[in-house]
Formats: structure tokens, C-alpha cells, sequence
């Protein structure tokens, strides 16, 4: 049986919060070869790439593009702050929490990163 889209983003961000991201990557990584313009497994992507491997380049430029893709995507927004505030790119950083915020004002995340 052939997984939908929300079973393998179900199964791929439960991989990713407990760290196997090269499994969290393969489910991305077949979503996006299904629907290469697919937002959410870009960001969700560019966070495994940071997160995992370190590769912060390929990370801004997934979440970038997620980005150009869905414009009022909040969360990523602030996962794209994190990742520059934690290459020491603080004023980019800080205009990306302040969108996150914008787009979503209930993004609590973005609140207290925000204020860190």
C-alpha cells in the first residue's frame, strides 16, 4: 500500500524528532521526486540537512526556496532564523523571526527565539 502525503509526513517528522535523519531525509527526499515544489518536505528537508549534517548552506537554500514557494510559511520563516542566528548571521536572523511572527503572532516558538 502506497502511503499519502500526511502518513509519510507523519512518519518523517516522527524520524526527525528522534534524530534518524537519514530516514526523515529518504521520506523527503521521495515526496520531493513526487512534487518537487512541495513546500513543507523542502523546509522539513533543509532542517535535516542543518540539523543532521551540519550543511548550512543547503539548508538556507532549501528553506529559501520553500520560501519563494510559500511566502506565508511562518515556521519555516523561523527554522531559517534559527539556522542563520546560529551561523552568527544575527540581523537576517532577526528579520526572519520578525516574519515568522508577522505571518503567525500564535508562533510561540518564534516569540521566545525572538527574544533569545
Amino acid at each position: 500500500m502506497v502511503k499519502c502525503f500526511e502518513e509519510r509526513f507523519t512518519d518523517a517528522n516522527r524520524l526527525l524528532k528522534s534524530d534518524d535523519f537519514a530516514a526523515a531525509s529518504a521520506i523527503y527526499n521521495q515526496i520531493l521526486d513526487e512534487d518537487p515544489q512541495n513546500a513543507r518536505a523542502l523546509h522539513a528537508l533543509g532542517v535535516v540537512m542543518f540539523r543532521g549534517w551540519g550543511k548550512a548552506r543547503q539548508a538556507v537554500r532549501l528553506i529559501r526556496k520553500a520560501l519563494t514557494l510559500k511566502g506565508d510559511y511562518s515556521d519555516a520563516y523561523n527554522s531559517l532564523a534559527k539556522i542563520l542566528q546560529e551561523c552568527h548571521r544575527t540581523h537576517p536572523a532577526i528579520v526572519c523571526y520578525r516574519q515568522a511572527v508577522v505571518l503567525d503572532p500564535t508562533n510561540h516558538i518564534a516569540w521566545i527565539n525572538l527574544g533569545t
